[in-house]
């Protein structure tokens, strides 16, 4: 029996609002996709991840020091704003179906918790945002130093609420091979395409992890209550 639901963030309740990266990239003269694949070098990708990167202002530094030319401490501040000001939309302006599906699954009495690899920038305005109020608890991986597959942050998860694996689902956009862990240690998985559609390769590899896959959040509440 389903007791919790368990989700990932990003693609899952919220649209990053990748089309607004471009606010970013604009003062300091570059594309939006050379500012995003910034972001995804490896080691910092990692750094980020893991919270080895501490504040807003260490990120955009070590984002910057990638560039062949070095930013004004104006250009900085100006990315950071933007950057801040998107993150903020996105966590703030939750798509109703989202917020709606939170709330009707605690209405049933589930537990609901949050599995996120974010940075500190990415999860800035989460106590703001209105899904905050309906989560039991919240893991970002920037603040325990552990990465979705990792089992260890799912296992982190359900000890906080209290639930054993068999009796959770993880629900997620299949980003980081998320519903592989969920399902390494034992919870069901949902793989929802409702914010995002993954290529035709990238999907079916997916949906080897996924015991449902949706394509109306809704169903997110009778997934749980039927199983």
């Amino acid at each position: 029996m389903i007791k919790a639901v368990c989700f990932d963030l990003f693609h899952t309740l919220i649209d990053p609002h990748y089309e607004l990266i471009s606010n970013e990239s604009e003062p300091l003269g570059i594309s939006a996709g050379e500012w995003d694949a910034l972001h995804w070098e490896e080691n910092v990708a990692k750094e980020r991840g893991i919270g080895k990167i501490k504040t807003q202002e260490e990120l955009i530094d070590r984002l910057c020091a990638l560039l062949p030319f070095t930013p004004s401490a104006e250009q900085k501040e100006a990315v950071l704003r933007a950057k801040q000001e998107r993150m903020r939309m996105c966590l703030t302006e939750v798509p109703s179906d989202m917020l709606e599906t939170v709330k009707a699954l605690k209405s049933h009495g589930f537990k609901i918790a949050l599995v996120s690899n974010a940075d500190v920038c990415d999860i800035a305005s989460w106590n703001v945002s209105p899904l905050a109020p309906y989560f039991d608890d919240a893991i970002f991986s920037c603040y325990v130093g552990l990465l979705k597959p990792d089992r260890k942050i799912y296992e982190m998860s359900l000890s906080h609420i209290g639930v054993s694996a068999e009796n959770a689902l993880f629900v997620g956009d299949g980003g980081s091979d998320e519903l592989f862990g969920a399902k390494s240690v034992g919870m069901k998985t949902v793989f929802t395409e409702c914010l995002i559609t993954k290529d035709e390769e990238r999907r079916n590899g997916i949906l080897k992890s996924a015991d449902f896959c949706i394509n109306d959040f809704k169903k997110v509440v009778e997934i749980a209550l039927h199983n």
